[in-house]
């Protein structure tokens, strides 16, 4: 996938919010692909972020649910 923004640098940890599929999942994948480490990120969408998860290049990635438009939610996710 090609991105007009610059991806250079490994290695980063990145937090993708709505991850689970769109856009989200695309970010998420180029990110991987590119040697970071990716926080997949869902709202409702479990198995969907699952599939995202599971779909990653490389290691180190993780599963993260939360509520991102509730300020407990959001600290949950921190």
């Amino acid at each position: 996938m090609n991105l007009p923004v610059n991806l250079s640098g490994t290695g980063r940890r990145v937090l993708i919010s709505g991850a689970s599929r769109g856009l989200g999942r695309a970010l998420a994948r180029a990110f991987a692909e590119n040697g970071d480490r990716v926080a997949v990120h869902y709202g409702s969408r479990e198995e969907d972020a699952r599939a995202t998860l599971d779909s990653l290049a490389g290691e180190g990635h993780v599963l993260v649910g939360g509520d991102l438009s509730d300020p407990a939610g959001a600290a949950d996710v921190a």
